[in-house]
């Protein structure tokens, strides 16, 4: 149980990284 959520945390600090790198490609484009 505790790899479960140590994989779940690390994938959503993942998409956290990848949602704030796009936001920024966007703003950076505009």
């Amino acid at each position: 149980m505790v790899v479960l959520f140590m994989i779940t945390f690390i994938v959503a600090v993942c998409a956290a990284e990848a949602l704030r790198a796009n936001n920024g490609m966007n703003l950076g484009m505009k």
